[in-house]
């Protein structure tokens, strides 16, 4: 990967060159071969009115004459970045050196090694970054992927002020920068566990399956990174596959991965209108599906291969109960709180009727791969959400377990009860008619419940006639003998 390329995905991911020229001075020195992109680059960030004097040296040049840092420009500028692929610690010494053995008044420092570091960290851009480190005195990292629902997560976390500040300090540039330029990942995360912690000393960060197969597949120093320093894991999974596959599909094509205020959701949901689900759509979600199933294997063996035993939260269940999931995790974490801890986020949550759409259309087309662990995690999802009294979700997903089991009559009949409980009279209707006309095994339950809906909808006629079918099958059945006499009463 080459250094334009690099420098792109950092300042996209964290803007570090805009905070950088804020600073109107600098000198850079960098190997020969990229000193012009770097000065384009920089030149592209810089405001038209406002022209940022920075020189630039080549290292090939400065090397074998150390003292054209001492020239008086250079001085002035006061402080020297070095940037560098694969040489920025040896250049970043040999100046160091320099400088202290000349007495001269110039900050050296290192672009990625330190204020990439500093940027992450929130701290002062340009600032050493070799100083005395302290430990926290309790560090944990949440393991998951992508839409899983762990920004929410860290933002809740965040808002107690005693768990850290979590966050995915690990993300694609860091792992670029590991992959091609020596970057020293365990003093990243040394430097990161001294810079964002809370009073009580804790540290907290979240890192994805893509960065941990990483430190893996390249033999790096996974042991002491994830057990020398990480004392803790919270595993966070999302049971609906499907739905976090779609959610990553839509955040891809608008580009909106996280909402925070009411005015961007109306205009979310405005764009949501102009796109359309397609075939390629389909097969993108059902890789993104194979995916993170593969990603839970991956969990599980790493999980056992170190000896590793996280607290596993399901998204589901968290964002019914967040308060209880926080609580929970700080007394996995053995933080002492109050009594009765505030928790906030500015994060809202984005649903809409197009992921629905585009899940419907995805099970459709897929149903036949989807298998027996698909419905059971589909069935655990009704559970939740109607003890949550989410009646909207819970009807949801027994929609969806209805397409794909499209003979079951107790899943139409168990719908047609959620739907009644919400008032939706002709779609519980429709449903118990469903459910009867695939023999469902209950049916003076169901022509029961049916005659409930005709009569609560003035439909008195079709109530006497349900009420009537199920006296037929069971004739002594006082219950629906009584309904019937009452709706008989009303009719007169």
């Amino acid at each position: 990967m080459k250094i334009k390329k690099i420098i792109k995905l950092i300042e996209q991911d964290t803007n570090l060159f805009k905070k950088l020229i804020l600073n109107k001075k600098l000198t850079f020195i960098c190997e020969d071969n990229y000193i012009n992109h770097l000065r384009n680059f920089i030149a592209s960030k810089s405001a038209p009115n406002s022209p940022c004097e920075y020189d630039y040296l080549s290292w090939s040049d400065t090397k074998d004459d150390l003292s054209i840092i001492a020239q008086q420009k250079y001085l002035e500028n006061k402080v020297i970045i070095i940037v560098s692929m694969k040489n920025e610690n040896i250049i970043y010494e040999n100046l160091k050196k320099y400088v202290l053995e000349h007495n001269l008044n110039i900050k050296i420092l290192r672009l990625f090694s330190d204020i990439f570091i500093n940027v992450m960290s929130h701290q002062e851009v340009l600032q050493s970054c070799d100083h005395a480190l302290q430990i926290p005195d309790i560090a944990y990292a949440i393991v998951t992927t992508p839409r899983s629902g762990s920004t929410f997560l860290c933002s809740l976390l965040q808002s107690t002020k005693v768990a850290g500040y979590p966050s995915e300090y690990f993300r694609q540039p860091s792992l670029n920068l590991t992959k091609e330029c020596n970057f020293d990942y365990v003093k990243y995360l040394r430097i990161l566990m001294h810079n964002r912690i809370t009073e009580n000393k804790v540290f907290g960060t979240k890192i994805m399956a893509r960065f941990l197969r990483y430190f893996e597949k390249e033999k790096l120093d996974f042991q002491s990174f994830i057990n020398g320093y990480i004392s803790k894991i919270i595993y966070l999974n999302r049971i609906d596959k499907v739905a976090q596959a779609v959610s990553l599909l839509i955040a891809q094509k608008t580009n909106s991965w996280h909402i925070r205020q009411d005015k961007k959701q109306e205009e979310y949901h405005e764009y949501l209108n102009n796109i359309e689900i397609s075939n390629a759509d389909l097969e993108n979600i059902n890789t993104t599906v194979d995916n993170l199933v593969k990603a839970n294997k991956y969990f599980q063996d790493l999980f056992k291969k170190y000896d590793i035993n996280p607290l596993k939260i399901d998204y589901e269940k968290f964002e019914v109960e967040p308060k209880a999931y926080v609580e929970k995790i700080l007394n996995f974490l053995i933080i002492s709180t109050e009594s009765n801890i505030e928790i906030a986020s500015p994060l809202q949550k984005i649903s809409s009727s197009l992921s629905q759409q585009a899940i419907m259309k995805y099970e459709q087309k897929y149903a036949e791969k989807l298998g027996a662990e698909h419905i059971k995690n589909l069935k655990q999802l009704v559970t939740i959400y109607e003890s949550a009294e989410r009646l909207d979700q819970a009807a949801f997903y027994y929609r969806r377990i209805a397409q794909l089991q499209p003979n079951n009559a107790s899943v139409y009949f168990k719908l047609a009860k959620l739907e009644e409980s919400q008032g939706n009279t002709q779609e519980a209707i429709q449903t118990y008619q469903k459910s009867l006309s695939l023999k469902f095994s209950q049916p003076v339950r169901a022509y029961i419940r049916l005659g409930d809906v005709f009569s609560q909808d003035g439909q008195i006629e079709k109530a006497i006639s349900a009420y009537e079918k199920a006296i037929k099958i069971k004739p002594n059945h006082k219950k629906a003998a009584a309904k019937l006499d009452r709706v008989k009463m009303a009719k007169s």
